[in-house]
């Protein structure tokens, strides 16, 4: 039976930390050990009574209520707390929670003014957690919740892959706040693709009605599109499906790139009257505004969140020819200020192509996806490079072609194939992830020290035969250097429940530094549950008694405390189960490593299945290991070392 427990973990304050982004907050749960990254419209506040309750609303149509417990019915529990907001459900059904069997119900308010969820089941450490939600409108708020749950830092949401089109060879992309993403498209009839941005669906195809040789492409909020055209030395338009009359007009082999600002006024790069060099043409004004004379490339125009131009310039040192990126913008008295971009590297590749958001955000693609603001922040929001790219203004939805002519359209979402804790696993953390043949490698990381002892498990978390093969996978280890130090399909031992899960124990780490610990598909698919153990060192108090508390699941079932012994002394040691159905047993080591006795019942009847170690003399003086682990059962422990000659 896999019993509730709770994991030992850091308590924190429950409290709003600075936004991951605009869209994002993080609340740390203190009495439950938890972090919650959710939209930052909601807010969350502790609730009173036995377990720990927080409930989180956004003060208009959402409210949830989440409750830990560390043992218990799911079912009981979920029909306990549904009442809490006024729910009445429907029966329960199975549900899968963070890879194990989980149940949920819907529900409507007794008054049918509000739709309503629950979800039971199990976290990652084998806690029970029970989720109530109600709300008005369209939404499916306890996903959100449970894609953003960690036992460890928070899970910071990232772009993930939604549709793709690959029909077209589109060459450059933009982004309305209509819903709808624009793009050129070559081939014997070129013209402008209208895409759904939310779920890829063509609206149109409109081919160009004359000959011509676009450079740029961009639209305003109503949907309107502007593209530069060099043919016609204008910019053409596109609204509602039908060609609208060109505007401007421009030198030869120009305009080479086009912005409009939310009040109309259309920006286009221009030639200036030598037909060298580069300037910023605005529609209707007398001239043209000249630009740096040692451009290497065309510039890029974009607008800011008040609708000013911004300009992105590839200057050439006058030294030594090296290029440099400089952003520039346009005074109200017609003279450009600007700095030079830190790291211009990105400014480099070829294909490149940059836009904007329509805040003053950079969206440059080239190699790599990456986002620069005006304060000199940047951030890589894709690590696959593109030919062009397109950022929604709310920071949430990314369009990106790439080298081959393919748009793929992108939302920024929590992971939903891992959780309980993000990418970095703690000494004493527990991950949930996913793996498929389609799948087959996640990575996780572990900062490590030099000399440190660490365990590590992936476990199979639905079997209840040891031989049912569900999932096979592998655990490979690599050190800061990027060597690998250890690999291990299936288990050596007999620790783990299921024959296929992986195990490397007592890896003794080279170095300090950062480890990468991957988990590989072998065959099979589904979920697994990932834990690091690391040895701990147990301190003697201030009477003269070591105590420490642990908690052992089925993805860590064994921990490992060391202690300083003398020669001669003669101890006991306790270990006495504090939650779950927990049935302990010690285990303990010598500093030569061998063992020296081992308990899985006491003989004393008064104390139940706990484990003990009475009066045993120590050899040497030294350090010593006590392995806690388990005949069957999880939960929470405490570990008593008494010296008692």
């Amino acid at each position: 039976m896999r019993a509730a427990l709770a994991a030992t973990l850091a308590l924190l304050v429950l409290t709003a930390a600075p936004l991951l982004a605009e869209e994002w907050i993080v609340f740390v749960w203190e009495t439950a050990g938890i972090t919650l990254t959710l939209p930052r419209t909601w807010q969350a506040a502790p609730l009173a009574g036995d377990s720990p309750a927080v409930t989180i609303t956004d003060n208009a149509n959402l409210t949830i209520q989440l409750r830990v417990l560390e043992s218990g019915d799911p079912t009981e529990a979920l029909t306990a707390d549904l009442p809490a907001l006024d729910l009445v459900h429907f029966g329960f059904e199975a549900a899968t929670l963070y890879g194990r069997a989980a149940w949920r119900a819907e529900a409507v308010t007794a008054n049918r003014a509000y739709l309503g969820e629950g979800r039971a089941g199990y976290l990652p450490d084998d806690r029970i957690i029970v989720a109530v939600a109600r709300w008005t409108g369209d939404t499916l708020p306890l996903d959100q919740v449970f894609a953003g749950l960690s036992l460890t830092q928070p899970i910071l949401p990232a772009f993930a892959a939604m549709w793709t089109h690959s029909d077209h060879a589109l060459t450059q992309v933009t982004y309305s706040a209509n819903g709808v993403v624009y793009a050129l498209y070559g081939g014997d009839e070129p013209g402008v693709l209208a895409i759904s941005a939310a779920d890829g669906i063509v609206i149109g195809a409109y081919p160009f009605a004359n000959p011509t040789q676009p450079t740029d492409i961009t639209a305003d909020a109503n949907g309107t599109v502007y593209v530069a055209d060099i043919v016609c030395r204008c910019v053409l338009r596109l609204h509602n499906g039908a060609w609208l009359d060109p505007v401007g007009a421009y030198a030869g082999n120009a305009p080479l790139g086009v912005a409009v600002a939310p009040d109309g006024t259309v920006y286009a790069i221009d030639r200036y009257k030598d037909n060298i060099n580069y300037a910023l043409h605005i529609l209707g004004a007398d001239d043209p505004i000249p630009l740096n004379f040692n451009a290497t490339a065309p510039p890029f125009v974009l607008v800011d969140a008040d609708g000013r131009p911004l300009l992105v310039e590839r200057l050439a040192s006058l030294l030594d020819q090296s290029l440099a990126g400089y952003l520039s913008t346009v005074e109200s008295d017609g003279t450009l200020s600007g700095f030079w971009l830190p790291d211009s590297a990105p400014l480099h590749a070829d294909p490149l192509d940059v836009t904007g958001d329509g805040r003053g955000g950079i969206v440059i693609a080239g190699a790599t996806i990456v986002y620069e603001t005006l304060w000199g922040t940047r951030e890589t929001l894709l690590a696959v490079g593109g030919r062009s790219a397109a950022l929604s203004e709310d920071g949430l939805r990314l369009f990106v072609i790439d080298v081959n002519g393919g748009l793929t359209g992108y939302s920024k979402v929590l992971p939903t194939d891992r959780g309980g804790a993000p990418l970095h696993l703690s000494g004493a953390g527990v991950g949930y992830g996913t793996l498929s043949e389609a799948a087959p490698r996640q990575a996780w990381t572990y900062q490590g020290h030099a000399g440190e002892t660490i365990s590590i498990n992936a476990i199979d978390p639905p079997l209840t035969d040891p031989l049912q093969l569900n999932l096979d996978m592998a655990l490979r280890v690599s050190g800061p250097t990027g060597a690998e130090i250890a690999y291990n399909d299936d288990q050596l031992g007999l620790d783990l429940f299921g024959a296929y899960d992986a195990q490397i124990a007592d890896l003794v780490l080279p170095a300090d530094g950062v480890y990468t610990v991957a988990v590989e598909w072998v065959q099979g698919g589904g979920a697994y549950l990932l834990s690091v153990r690391s040895d701990q060192w147990a301190a003697v108090g201030a009477d003269n008694v070591i105590r420490v508390a642990g908690a052992l699941i089925d993805a860590a079932p064994v921990e490992r405390w060391a202690f300083a012994g003398t020669e001669g002394e003669v101890i006991t040691l306790t270990m006495i189960t504090q939650s779950g159905d927990l049935d302990p047993a010690l285990e303990l080591l010598g500093p030569d490593g061998a063992r020296l006795a081992y308990n899985d019942d006491t003989t004393d009847a008064a104390m139940g299945v706990n484990a003990q170690i009475s009066r045993v003399r120590l050899p040497a003086t030294g350090t010593y290991v006590v392995e806690a682990s388990r005949f069957d059962g999880s939960g929470r422990y405490e570990l008593v070392i008494l010296q008692v000659e």
